[in-house]
């Protein structure tokens, strides 16, 4: 009986493996079987890709499937594995370090060629399988990304539209404000032109009639004209103040509408999509697999011993 490609029963377990290797571990005492593990159990026991601390004792065809078991512990799940037979421990050594394999013999009968073969070929079907159901969940998320991003573009073309709609009012708004301010400069400058000759001409009434017994009167009507003149030229200032809050004020309104409205839009939908998805269903009651026993060990799932007193567990590695 030839060890290596054997069919094994995983210990603790109800899975299978692939024997790669039968002998010593560099620091470890005792024998050991080291085992590609196949199907789902490959993906929860799975603990090396066959090297212990640098050194390759087997390869595995899909990274870290690989398990190192005692193996009497080992047989004592396999009553059909033989320690005395099974092939020659040879050694050698590689740029990777010293490394422990099994010499297999140069010539296979056709059953084991044939064992080998259908045990390969289940092994692909299982990772086919759950490739296969990984793509399919894969496939079912992007339809439902697709179908949220088609149910969302027209309401964001209907945001764009508005979004345009409203730039164009504030740009409207801010020409007539810009054309507003324009005019009331060119008053105020009118304003301040006009008292400067004002300002003159009477100055030279002044010189003109100085010592006349007119200067008095000619002193208060040009006064009279400067304050209508200061007073108007107040008014002004205050009505392009008033202007500047109110456009200031209306600018904001709209702002704060724009994004008003595509808050409560975003939230219509979100609210729909939410209304459309299946509830989660919970158990009623969960189930506890250690109630109504005193010593039960969630490791390896046998009565007798806790976990951190696992027999099958603490020499895995």
């Amino acid at each position: 009986m030839e060890l290596v490609g054997t069919q094994v029963t995983v210990p603790g377990s109800r899975g299978h493996g692939i024997l790669r290797y039968y002998g010593p571990i560099d620091g470890k005492a005792g024998v050991f079987g080291g085992i590609e593990l196949i199907g789902p159990l490959a993906s929860s026991r799975g603990k090396n890709s066959g090297d212990v601390d640098g050194v390759r004792y087997f390869d595995v065809k899909v990274p870290q499937t690989g398990l190192f078991i005692p193996w009497e512990r080992l047989r004592s799940s396999n009553p059909q594995l033989d320690s005395g037979t099974g092939g020659r421990i040879s050694r050698s050594s590689s740029g990777n370090g010293r490394q422990l394999l099994i010499a297999k013999r140069s010539t296979q009968s056709t059953p084991e060629k044939t064992r080998d073969s259908r045990q390969e070929a289940m092994f692909y079907k299982q990772q086919y399988e759950a490739l296969k159901e990984e793509s399919e969940k894969k496939s079912a998320i992007l339809a439902e990304l697709q179908r949220t991003v088609a149910e969302l573009e027209p309401l964001l073309e209907e945001y764009e539209r508005d979004l345009q709609e409203r730039d164009k009012k504030l740009a409207k708004q801010r020409a007539e404000f810009e054309r507003a301010r324009e005019n009331w400069r060119e008053s105020m400058d009118l304003m301040s032109s006009t008292q400067q000759e004002t300002e003159l001409f009477y100055e030279e009434k002044l010189k003109e009639l100085e010592g006349g017994p007119q200067v008095e009167e000619l002193k208060k009507a040009h006064q009279k004209e400067v304050d209508e003149l200061q007073r108007k030229l107040e008014a002004s200032q205050k009505r392009a103040e008033s202007l500047e809050k109110q456009l200031e004020a209306e600018k904001n309104q709209v702002e704060r509408k724009a994004l008003d409205d595509i808050s409560t839009k975003m939230a219509h939908t979100s609210l729909n999509n939410h209304q459309n998805q299946l509830p989660i269903y919970e158990p009623k009651k969960h189930t506890d697999p250690s109630t109504g026993r005193d010593n039960w060990c969630g490791l390896c799932e046998q009565d007798g011993h806790v976990a951190s007193e696992c027999p099958f567990e603490n020499d895995a590695f």
